[in-house]
């Protein structure tokens, strides 16, 4: 078993699962981390895909697996925005969609008599990087979902290198190929810094996983992104976990909190800088206890108390 096929082995659990039901048509996918998808998908996706009908016909059919495979995902995310955090043997029906259609990338990758090796080699090591979505938290036998892509690149960019010498100046739309799918896996890594830092982000009042994958409910509709910078977080009344996340120059970001209980600030690189290709996020504990003395004056005054450590 090559390093590609052990990754998506990760998103299935010890025991065989059925595929996950469809969504349904009435789904909405709500949730800013679909929203970004989407945009992730139209903008550095898109163009890939329009190369296809230039390709060899093995590249074209391990592609249109890669496609399947993002498609699969946007319906984890859809998801996960409405349902509680199941545990985690409860994940593999949700996640067997994604890990299937990786496993045909890495497949086909693997068949006898290949015309286009490197290719299918470096999309099939590419694919691996969906793997960040089985991330269940240290000590689970991966690296953060940020690492996990980034590495699964490293070692896609050695085919991609390799098929890059191979046509450029001789087949330019397999050229333009590579490099799309290279672009496009750099987004992915932000975008997994975005919205997937510490892994995948469930809802603490949402609905079992099995009635949400059933498509009985819908995420909310999400704000616009200008309107969503602009604006504070709303208070959370007796919030029970979260991660909420900002960037530590952010002016309008606060949360308030009443009956607090596991609830940390994940700050994220700020964007653009050459920083924020190497800084993790950082995860900040929200207090869960306040002290209430009285000062000198007799007025009841109410502090939180110190909390340090992740």
């Amino acid at each position: 078993m090559d390093r590609a096929e052990a990754r998506s082995e990760r998103l299935l659990p010890p025991f065989a699962v059925a595929p996950a039901a469809p969504a349904s048509a009435g789904t909405a996918s709500g949730s800013s981390a679909v929203a970004e998808w989407d945009h992730l998908i139209a903008e550095h996706f898109a163009p890939i895909k329009a190369l296809v009908p230039s390709l060899p016909q093995e590249v074209q059919q391990a592609t249109a697996s890669f496609e399947k495979a993002l498609q699969a995902t946007r319906r984890v995310l859809e998801v996960a925005a409405v349902a509680k955090k199941p545990d985690p043997s409860e994940l593999g029906p949700l996640l067997a969609p994604v890990a299937e259609a990786m496993g045909a990338v890495t497949s086909a990758a693997e068949a006898r008599r290949l015309q286009c090796v490197q290719q299918l080699k470096m999309l099939a090591e590419a694919v691996a990087g969906l793997g960040f979505l089985a991330y269940a938290g240290p000590g689970c036998g991966m690296s953060p979902p940020r690492q996990h892509v980034s590495e699964s690149w490293a070692s896609a960019e050695f085919f991609a290198n390799k098929t890059l010498m191979e046509f450029r100046g001789k087949d330019e739309a397999q050229v333009a190929w590579v490099k799309g799918v290279k672009s496009f896996m750099q987004q992915l890594e932000q975008f997994v810094v975005r919205n997937c830092a510490t892994g995948l982000r469930f809802d603490p009042n949402g609905q079992p996983l099995a009635v949400a994958m059933a498509g009985g409910g819908a995420a909310p509709t999400p704000a616009p992104a200008a309107a969503a910078a602009a604006a504070p977080p709303p208070p959370r009344k007796a919030a029970h976990g979260g991660d909420p996340t900002a960037c530590a120059s952010d002016p309008n970001f606060q949360v308030v909190t009443a009956k607090c209980s596991a609830l940390n600030v994940v700050v994220v690189p700020e964007p653009g800088g050459a920083e924020a290709e190497e800084a993790d996020p950082v995860e900040h504990p929200v207090p869960e206890q306040f002290i209430s003395t009285f000062d000198a004056a007799g007025k009841l005054v109410t502090v939180a108390a110190a909390h340090s450590g992740a």
